[in-house]
């Protein structure tokens, strides 16, 4: 049996334009005469099970199981199993070790001896600076240890204290453990186990690989070691990992690790929580857990339903070698303590501390702490509330609001959500209130399908982010609360698609109901449209097969254009080429050709391809001189092209066509256009997002930096029961 490396068989799963043939895989040979039946569509083939049965258990992959021609579910996607009658956990490797704080190690390996929070320390250490300030008057001061103490608990450098390693800073210090990537933003590379496996899909040996996370759970965040996960050359796309989890925790709060899969063709699939297992307040918990195969792999989500927003991380996954690893890295590597804006109350913490080793007098050091008009801005015990709870805007965001929009401190206009991002981070509020409970944040408005989301998203650091939203979607089971204790409280298993900042090709599968691939035809997710309230405002269309599928079109645009797939695109490639039919072009129901795609839907990308002949493949051996296919062209000059996820395209969305790299000609990021990182907010500004929305609120209005994911997210339960304030 044949076994490819990843990026041969991403090449295969794009048989018709790689030149691959399925048997390729190392998946056994799949083609119709080998099962003695004719090809079968994903409609056909998954007749007679509900989505539901697509869902539960393992889940099931859509674009694996036509390509084999039977149903594929992907391994250690099911959470909680039935067992001698019982209900129990299905994704622990090993049984949870919880050891005292005082009694365990920091993540730098010293004995901790304190286990206060760093923000208490900081507030401390600056009100002690302020005393020495003032006796030391004119002069500099002769006691610089508080200084010094403040700048390493920004800086994560604090033996002896339980968050001894973690930085307040959001800034790339290169390695600092171990396991990390030299030069790297908090990046680790998957490690082999040195133990095998027979896989469930294909029936052959393959490899477990492992990697270690550390996270430390503050009252109103996360902070970890770990942000870009890094799947090494050699990992077969059927292998598997775990993760070993180690959790020091301040606070009473559960472990549940939010595991995001792609289907094979590399579109979002399902989301679920891997567990949700309880960590107690002044614990190290250690637990580990089983994953889904190297392949499938797109993030995991950590969050605390305790305090949702602000407990969050996220493992961005990628693979050496590609350009979106080359796009994460590279970008990642550059985030300097420079580029933090001025408005960040860490920075003024740090700051402070830092004039004073630099031998600013007490006079200068105690205006620098107390004068709101002496820089930096506010005070220090305004620095440290802000520092301690990013669900709240600082200063200098309600300036621009002042200026912008004419709104006062506490007005948000007709604004559903006020976003501010500095330091790396995010911080927000919403105008919204939950009956029965105490403040803001936490909840937005529930919206219909169609209806529309307005959020100002304001950047006060001083280099480029970006902004995506995601729609959770429905839970598809309500299993967890039968094995975990606040189990009632997860997302479960859920379709998460978004709806905000990402390609132009995502609006194409929004219309085509995730939806259409290459050489296969439509093969819809199971639960993308599940209530009544999702599918009120979808269109149907005719796939290829004359079969009528449904899709959401976006509203918002100022018209439309045909996205129809020649011949060549829709019939079989590889092992299928002789059995998939071209068939029909797809249709609107009055019969005209193709699926209406959006002139200038403002959700998605905006980049157009070149029309002369592409000579900068990163792989010009197999895909030497390309032209961008008509039938992917927006015809509006200023809409964004379909640049599509395919073995001979995907380059592109990170790569610029005409410079090969990163970067446009004219020195700008190419992902800024392609929107592959999500819709730019350059340096000092602000974007206002009119987030339409092709599914009813649900779970969960996720709003993140998807290149500085890992401490930039601020999400929001959707509710019918709150008030506008």
């Amino acid at each position: 049996m044949k076994h490819l490396n990843r990026r041969n068989f991403l090449k295969a799963l794009g048989a018709g334009t790689a030149g691959l043939s399925l048997s390729a895989l190392g998946l056994g040979q799949t083609a119709p005469t080998a099962l003695g039946q004719t090809f079968s569509d994903y409609k056909t083939l998954t007749a007679g099970l509900s989505d539901y049965e697509l869902a539960c258990h393992d889940i099931v992959d859509p674009v694996m199981s036509v390509q084999r021609q039977e149903i594929v579910r992907l391994p250690n996607t099911n959470p909680v199993i039935e067992e001698n009658g019982h209900m129990v956990a299905n994704l622990h490797e090993t049984e949870k070790q919880l050891t005292p704080l005082t009694q365990a190690r920091s993540l730098t390996g010293h004995a901790i001896t304190s286990t206060r929070d760093p923000h208490q320390d900081l507030e401390l250490a600056l009100a002690r600076l302020r005393s020495k300030a003032r006796e030391a008057g004119a002069e500099s001061l002769r006691d610089l240890s508080d200084a010094q103490e403040i700048v390493d608990i920004e800086l994560g450098n604090t033996q002896g204290r339980v968050y001894d390693g973690f930085q307040l800073l959001n800034f790339n210090r290169g390695a600092f453990m171990p396991d990390h990537e030299d030069g790297q933003y908090k990046t680790k590379k998957l490690q082999n186990t040195g133990e095998t496996f027979i896989s469930s899909i294909d029936g052959q040996e393959h490899k477990l690989w492992e990697i270690t996370v550390n996270q430390l759970w503050l009252q109103q965040d996360f902070l970890g070691d770990t942000f870009l996960v890094v799947l090494p050359k050699e990992v077969h796309p059927l292998d598997e990992f775990v993760i070993h989890w180690r959790i020091y925790s301040l606070i009473q709060e559960d472990l549940a690790p939010t595991t995001v899969v792609n289907d094979a063709a590399g579109k979002i699939l399902h989301g679920l929580d891997s567990t949700f297992t309880e960590i107690p307040n002044e614990t190290l918990g250690e637990i580990t857990i089983k994953y889904p195969i190297a392949s499938s792999m797109r993030g995991i989500y950590v969050w605390g339903w305790g305090a949702h927003p602000p407990r969050v991380q996220f493992l961005q996954f990628t693979t050496e070698g590609t350009p979106h690893a080359a796009s994460f890295l590279e970008r990642t590597a550059l985030m300097s303590i420079d580029d933090i804006g001025s408005a960040s109350p860490d920075l003024k913490m740090y700051t402070v501390a830092k004039a004073a080793l630099d031998g600013a007098t007490g006079d200068e050091i105690v205006a620098m702490l107390y004068d709101p008009d002496v820089a930096p801005r506010g005070t220090f015990r305004e620095w440290v509330r802000l520092g301690s709870d990013v669900r709240q805007l600082p200063d200098e965001a309600w300036d621009i609001l002042t200026e912008e929009d004419g709104l006062g401190r506490g007005e948000f206009g007709d604004y559903d959500v006020i976003l501010a991002y500095v330091n790396n981070e995010i911080y927000g509020e919403t105008p919204y209130a939950q009956v029965g409970t105490e403040g803001k944040g936490g909840v937005i408005r529930n919206f219909e399908q169609g209806g529309t989301v307005k959020a100002k998203v304001i950047n006060l650091d001083n280099h480029v982010h970006y902004y995506r939203n995601v729609d959770f979607g429905e839970p598809v089971v309500d299993e967890m609360r039968q094995v975990f204790g606040n189990g009632k409280f997860s997302f479960n298993k859920f379709n998460p698609k978004p709806t905000y900042g990402h390609a132009k090709v995502v609006e194409m599968q929004w219309r085509t109901g995730w939806g259409y691939t290459p050489h296969l035809g439509v093969t819809p997710q199971a639960w993308t449209f599940p209530r009544e309230e999702d599918q009120m405002g979808l269109t149907p269309f005719l796939d290829q097969f004359g079969q009528t599928q449904m899709g959401y079109v976006f509203k918002n645009v100022s018209g439309h254009w045909r996205f129809s797939p020649p011949a060549p695109i829709r019939e079989g490639s590889g092992a299928l080429a002789e059995f998939l039919p071209p068939g029909e072009p797809m249709k609107e129901t009055d019969g005209t050709e193709g699926v209406k795609m959006g002139l200038d839907t403002e959700a998605f990308g905006i980049a157009k391809m070149p029309t002369e002949t592409i000579t900068k493949h990163p792989n010009q051996t197999d895909f030497a001189e390309l032209n961008f296919p008509g039938f992917l062209r927006n015809p509006n000059p200023e809409g964004g092209d379909l640049i599509p996820p395919t073995p001979v395209w995907a380059p592109f969305l990170f790569l610029n066509p005409e410079t090969g790299t990163l970067k446009a000609p004219d020195g700008t990021w190419w992902v800024d256009q392609t929107y592959m990182h999500g819709r730019p907010v350059q340096p000092q500004t602000s974007i206002v997002a009119n987030i339409e929305s092709p599914r009813s609120g649900a779970q969960l209005f996720y709003q993140f930096d998807p290149l500085f994911h890992d401490n930039m997210i601020f999400s929001y339960h959707p509710r019918a029961d709150i008030v506008r304030e």
